[in-house]
């Protein structure tokens, strides 16, 4: 017995919609369990930026002998939760005991965020 175009359509029909229907229903049940898992707080860290006018290249090169690695458009919350745009610049030494300075440059100054010691690759596959 052959079906005519029309029923296979219509069916096809038919499971487009229990589909969509189904979809629907899955969201529906979903939301409210999101909704009852705890929140997490953003915890407020305070912290001190050292800053100064001008541009600090020179004398981490000349001080560290750390050299820019990588920069790029960047913001800091501040503590009234308004946020200062700016550029992240990372410098690095690849001396014996590599160093590192994280700066946050903002109109006229940059603000040290943070530095380190000893910095290595990580190797995929490392617990970060």
């Amino acid at each position: 017995m052959e079906q005519s175009s029309t029923s296979v359509c219509k069916s096809n029909n038919g499971l487009l919609l229990l589909t969509v229907v189904a979809f629907l229903v899955f969201l529906l049940t979903v939301q409210p369990l999101a909704a009852n898992e705890p929140k997490k707080k953003a915890v407020v860290f305070p912290i001190m930026l050292q800053c100064l006018p001008g541009d600090p290249d020179e004398m981490l090169e000349q001080k560290y002998n750390e050299i820019p690695f990588v920069e790029g458009p960047a913001s800091v919350t501040l503590i009234n939760g308004k946020q200062l745009f700016g550029t992240f610049k990372m410098f690095l030494s690849i001396d014996t005991n590599p160093t590192f300075s994280i700066i946050f440059s903002s109109d006229t100054l940059s603000c040290l965020v943070m530095t380190g010691k000893e910095i290595k690759a990580v190797i995929q596959g490392d617990k970060v």
